[in-house]
């Protein structure tokens, strides 16, 4: 159709109304607009071109594709066989074409034509410019959006056809008149060209098919033989040199994981049991079926009767029933499949990418990790503990971004804004805790701070921390729930922490866990002046020189809780050296009696005198760093005071700095704390 017949019907009831003098002024502008085009595409001849050397396109034909390609000069076919020809011929015309490209793809009614022409259109996948790979990789995956969606149209009309409503062909009808789906091997194709686009040497292009399998993915337009390639190629870029490949990767894992087909949430292990479950009914069954065919056999081979059309109907059932429970074992088994990509291969390399340079990568990591976790996911727990180490990135996308997620992770349920219930959330937090190394409890403490001071962790569950340190929790229950609770430093209970941190029970369980998380919060407690501690501290006090005096304890945690405990009482004592002058004189009665009888019979084990160095070593360096922090308060105290003096008292003051008499006061001072610390305290 040329160019100039391309009119609306209302203009041809407007010009037949007009007079013949109106008609002679009318200028036909799609008859003009054509003529240019030809003359335009005679002047770009090679003989035109090889005037000069043209390298880009010039600004008036860039200017002319953008206003006068309209969808009603596209039904030209002069103009179409043009434009191919001029893609072919000049190679500097190649993002203006592939524009073009895109936009036919895009339109409702083009994508029809794309899906015709898709074999003119496919050799461009070899061209040089990535601008038309990506608008012809863009084009496949638009039909097969619309093969999909013609595909549920057609389903959807053949269930109207056999429901009570059939008046009439439907709209859905019309539609997939227009577009018909694809067969099997040409959708196979096309999904062929995306998966081997995939390896583009353009890491835009690359990018961009990546993009489009997360689109198909969002749309429901990937078959199921198709998506168990999908985890793998995703994977595999995961790898790439490019962070924007890599960022895309994992985009599409995130959209994997969210419209996957088969549950909302992916545990191993019921997969495995309904696994094992099929396998036994299909062999059980499988074997009924054998049997009942011996038997049959027999019966023919014995002369005896046989309903041939009851046994043709008996079996045609069970082998439809088992077709069913085979196609249910491979569904279960990709299941299973498709699990072990995302924790064998996928989480170990999104752990190695939370500590990546390239902000995206940390990003989209986290975003996976979030979702992972929402479908429980096992090895999800190693990637939302490695995430921890996250909150010490100075980067402000990356810090905000972790507070949301493990807010979202511990407060909230999975894909909704509903908080979970106070109990639940609290165990989420015993949970992460159990099983963290030092350093991720480091990092635990600092994110739970700056969430505490934030306001984003509830009241309630604090409160929920409390109640679990109780009669009906064990010991390990009771010290992470302390540890926590120390973590978001809350003010300490001092009845709960005497009772079942350093109870009776925890000292007949030899629970170091309770010991150590009850010396925690005791140091997190702010004191201003040592001199007003309340009175229930006593008893702690006590209580922890109990425990740091049990000579017979094998445990492997002693040490650590030992430490801890040493430091408590320097924070809590106003006198320190006092208690742990007794915990020392008792290990050291214990392992050195006085006694000469019974010096001779003593005997010390390596483990005793281990502990017994370790305490003594500890105590002596706390000591001096107690003596330090003495004498510099005193230094500090005598600098007041010497700036509150009056002028005349300034004066003899500025005399005595003259002769040197405060500088031989601090020497003096010095050498003796010198002396003291080396001496008295460490020893030699």
């Amino acid at each position: 159709m040329q160019i100039r017949n391309v009119q609306v019907d209302e203009d041809k009831d407007i010009l037949q109304k007009k007079d013949k003098a109106s008609k002679a002024k009318q200028i036909n502008w799609g008859k003009h607009c054509e003529t240019g085009v030809k003359a335009l595409h005679e002047s770009l001849c090679d003989e035109t071109l090889a005037l000069w050397n043209m390298n880009t396109p010039e600004e008036v034909w860039s200017i002319m594709e953008g206003v006068s390609l309209c969808p009603g000069l596209l039904k030209s076919k002069l103009l179409k066989f043009l434009i191919y020809k001029l893609v072919f011929a000049h190679e500097h015309l190649a993002i203006p074409i592939a524009d073009l490209v895109q936009y036919l793809q895009s339109t409702h009614h083009s994508i029809k034509v794309a899906a015709d022409l898709i074999s003119i259109v496919l050799p461009l996948l070899d061209a040089e410019s990535y601008y038309l790979r990506n608008a012809v990789v863009t084009a496949v995956m638009h039909i097969l959006m619309a093969d999909f969606r013609a595909r549920d149209k057609s389903t959807t009309a053949a269930a109207d056809e056999d429901g009570p409503n059939d008046d009439g062909p439907t709209s859905s009808s019309t539609s997939s008149a227009q577009f018909r789906p694809l067969s099997r091997q040409r959708r196979d194709t096309l999904f062929g060209v995306l998966e081997d686009r995939v390896h583009d040497v353009n890491s835009f292009a690359r990018s961009h098919v990546l993009r489009c399998y997360r689109d198909l993915c969002e749309e429901g337009a990937v078959p199921l033989r198709h998506i168990q390639k999908l985890p793998n190629i995703a994977v595999e870029r995961m790898q790439d040199r490019t962070s924007s490949v890599r960022k895309y990767s994992i985009e599409l894992l995130c959209v994997l994981l969210e419209h996957n087909p088969y549950r909302e949430t992916l545990d191993r292990q019921y997969y495995e049991g309904q696994k094992n479950h099929l396998v036994a009914t299909f062999t059980a069954k499988k074997k009924a079926v054998m049997e009942d065919v011996e038997e049959q056999l027999n019966r023919r081979l014995s002369g005896l009767n046989v309903n041939e059309s009851q046994i043709a109907t008996n079996e045609e059932e069970r082998e439809v029933e088992l077709q069913k429970l085979e196609r249910l074992l491979l569904f279960h088994t990709h299941a299973l499949e498709f699990i072990d990509t995302l924790e064998n291969d996928a989480i170990p390399l999104l752990i190695q990418l939370l500590g990546s340079a390239a902000i995206t990568d940390v990003l989209e990591s986290i975003r996976f990790f979030h979702q992972a976790h929402a479908f429980r996911l096992h090895q999800a727990t190693q990637g939302i503990r490695a995430m921890l180490i996250l909150i010490w990135r100075t980067d402000p996308k990356i810090q905000e971004l972790v507070l949301k997620t493990f807010q979202s992770i511990l407060f909230y349920k999975p894909q909704t804004d509903l908080l979970v219930a106070p109990p639940q959330a609290a165990q989420t937090l015993l949970t992460l805790l159990d099983g963290c190394t030092v350093s991720d409890a480091t990092c635990l403490e600092q994110l739970l701070g700056v969430m505490k001071a934030k306001e984003l962790v509830p009241q309630r569950v604090i409160a929920a921390l409390w109640d679990l340190c109780g009669d009906n929790s064990s010991c390990n229950t009771i010290g992470h729930s302390i540890w926590l609770l120390s973590m978001l430093k809350t003010p300490p209970r001092l009845e709960v922490l005497l009772e079942h941190g350093l109870g009776a029970r925890v000292r007949e369980e030899h629970n170091w866990l309770c010991v150590r998380a009850t010396s925690h919060m005791l140091q997190n407690w702010n004191f201003k002046d040592k001199s007003l501690i309340p009175d229930g501290i006593e008893p702690l006090v006590v209580s922890l020189q109990t425990f740091l005096t049990m000579i017979d304890e094998t445990n492997l945690d002693w040490f650590d809780a030992a430490q801890q405990a040493i430091e408590a009482l320097f924070h809590v004592c106003q006198f320190p050296e006092q208690p742990c002058g007794d915990i020392v004189a008792t290990w050291s009665t214990a392992l050195f009696p006085t006694d000469e009888d019974d010096h001779d019979e003593a005997v010390c084990s390596a483990s005793e005198l281990s502990k017994f160095v370790f305490i003594l070593g500890h105590v002596a360096i706390r000591m001096a760093v107690y003596v330090e922090s003495l004498a510099s308060s005193v230094k500090e105290a005598r600098n007041k005071l010497q700036h509150d003096q009056s002028k005349a008292d300034k004066e003899q003051s500025s005399m005595e700095d003259e002769l040197g008499l405060h500088a031989e006061i601090e020497a003096e001072e010095d050498e003796f704390l010198h002396a003291l610390t080396q001496n008295d305290l460490v020893g030699r």
